[in-house]
């Protein structure tokens, strides 16, 4: 998790799947796009996993890479528009 000054946002990573715990992550307000917010862990119950997230909440400052589970920042974060974000991840088998 990435610790942030007092102006923090912060986003609580939940599962449709019971592998992959919940987590709050919080970053500064001024994080800049691009920034790697968190990286999704595979479950080790298997080598070929997909991500994606699950609902609207997030997806116009978020991007989850399927392959890999890392949510990135795309879009330059406001506090006082919308200071939490609740994203659903989806883990499922690629095979």
């Amino acid at each position: 998790c990435i610790l942030a000054p007092v102006a923090a946002f912060y986003v609580l990573l939940q599962s449709s799947s019971l592998l992959i715990r919940p987590c709050s992550v919080s970053l500064p307000e001024d994080a800049p796009v691009g920034t790697l917010v968190f990286r999704v862990p595979s479950p080790a119950t298997s080598c070929c996993v997909s991500f994606s997230l699950l609902g609207p909440e997030g997806a116009d400052h978020f991007h989850l890479m399927a392959q890999t589970g890392e949510l990135v920042l795309t879009a330059p974060l406001d506090r006082e528009t919308k200071a939490n974000y609740s994203l659903r991840v989806m883990a499922f088998d690629r095979e």
